[in-house]
């Protein structure tokens, strides 16, 4: 992907044992107007790959 570090998004690509987590902040919770159903309004989406061998103890 272009403007990685080091290629750090193609390792969790290659199957290396990576988790990636969906992180939205910034923006809202609120309700959709035709059925109430929540959704996430405006902020910031971005996809963070950690490998599986981190310890967060």
């Amino acid at each position: 992907m272009a403007g990685s570090p080091s290629g750090s998004i193609d390792l969790a690509a290659n199957g290396n044992g990576a988790v990636k987590f969906l992180c939205s902040y910034g923006g809202k919770i609120l309700p959709r107007h035709p059925d109430g159903k929540l959704r996430y309004v405006g902020g910031e989406t971005r996809v963070l790959s950690v490998d599986r061998s981190v310890c967060f103890a």
